[in-house]
């Protein structure tokens, strides 16, 4: 780029000499160039560009106006799909024993919700389910005495050993009636899962001894995915919670996805100086799967806002520049302070007020005009001139 800049320059030095010599040796003898040239090649300082009807009409300069406008915003990013964390479950149980058989044993594989998982064996188990099945027969026999001291204390204990073993986990209540009809009194038991989802991981293998409190499965449900997006900070004032998202990905091109954002994290990353915001997809269709990744964008509200074309901006460095038409076919060049750019505007921050006009296009060849006539005022004043 400084190459271009300085061989632009060499030819807009070279083109000004040009000019001047021939005005030069055209009043041959003076030590001035003719006073018409020099008068019509410098820029007045105080009007700007003078720029006439022809050459405006030749280089297709056109004029808009600053004003208001309600700016769509729509803020581009990049996310990855994981699982909800609600909806993840670890399988654990309150009480010790062994895996006696897998049901659930390939992770990655759909469960169903009172799918078998796995049986195990449980001294502790094993002698809850007898203690419940005794305390029952008892009960039925105290009702048929007619004694209400006994029927009282038996279906005390009775429904102490039921709680007991509700309380264990683990055993559904369809189990818990057959143990008391004496049908399921077992030295295994089967456990069945109570959500649908996939098996994230395995802990255990058959045959394996547990304990109680041990992580044997981790399952997730995928009715409902999060998506964490990433948002630079200039972005985060725009970003709110509930603000509609949509997301293309390359496994269903052309096809959008609507979510919401949920959450946005309140600290950005150390190096990055990003944040992320959760968005949750319903993914009941079951499309969508932990790990895709996608083009998100933020669709952000109209606001009503004093802005100006992209195409009157003309950036010089680090500052953006205008050039507001001053009349009679003035042009004076205005650094601005621009905000970030939302399609085919810029808002104005500092610089313009609304009613103004400016170049809409052209600017560049206002701009590479100014610097033509700076070069010729510069080189006017030389000696020998």
């Amino acid at each position: 780029m400084k190459k271009m800049s300085y061989i632009a320059g060499l030819v807009i030095a070279l083109i000004a000499g040009i000019a001047l010599s021939a005005a030069y040796f055209s009043n041959f003898g003076n030590n001035k160039p003719p006073k018409k040239i020099i008068k019509k090649m410098v820029m007045p300082v105080k009007k700007g560009v003078f720029v006439s009807s022809r050459q405006r009409q030749l280089y297709g300069i056109t004029v808009g106006t600053v004003k208001y406008r309600k700016i769509s915003r729509i803020i581009k990013s990049i996310g990855e799909l994981t699982t909800a964390e609600p909806l993840i479950k670890k399988i654990s149980l309150r009480y010790s024993g062994y895996i006696t058989k897998l049901y659930a044993n390939k992770p990655g594989m759909k469960i169903f919700a009172g799918e078998k998982l796995f049986k195990i064996y449980s001294p502790s188990i094993f002698n809850a389910e007898k203690n419940l099945f005794l305390a029952y027969k008892n009960y039925k026999n105290a009702k048929k005495t007619n004694y209400k001291f006994n029927i009282s204390e038996s279906k005390r204990y009775y429904r102490a050993a039921e709680k007991r073993l509700e309380l264990y986990g683990g055993i559904s209540g369809s189990q818990i009636n057959e143990i008391k009809k004496g049908i399921y009194v077992k030295s295994d038991i089967a456990i069945y899962s109570d959500m649908s989802g996939i098996l994230l991981k395995k802990y255990v293998y058959s045959g394996q001894h547990f304990t109680r409190g041990q992580t044997l499965f981790k399952i997730a449900g995928l009715n409902k995915l999060w998506m964490n997006a990433w948002i630079y900070q200039n972005d985060l004032k725009f970003i709110r919670k509930n603000s509609g998202v949509s997301v293309e990905f390359s496994a269903y091109p052309g096809r959008i996805f609507n979510g919401r954002v949920s959450f946005v994290y309140p600290y950005l990353k150390s190096r990055a100086r990003i944040t992320e915001a959760r968005i949750v997809f319903n993914n009941r269709k079951g499309l969508l799967q932990p790990g895709m990744f996608g083009n998100v964008k933020f669709v952000i509200k109209p606001q009503r806002q004093l802005s100006v074309k992209a195409s009157s901006v003309l950036w010089t460095g680090t500052k953006p520049l205008v050039f507001i038409y001053g009349g009679k076919g003035y042009f004076v060049p205005e650094h601005v302070v621009l905000g970030k750019r939302w399609g085919n505007y810029y808002p104005v921050i500092n610089g313009l007020r609304a009613g103004e006009k400016v170049v809409t296009s052209g600017t560049f060849l206002i701009s590479s005009d100014a610097n033509l006539k700076q070069s010729v005022n510069s080189m006017a004043g030389m000696p020998g001139m």
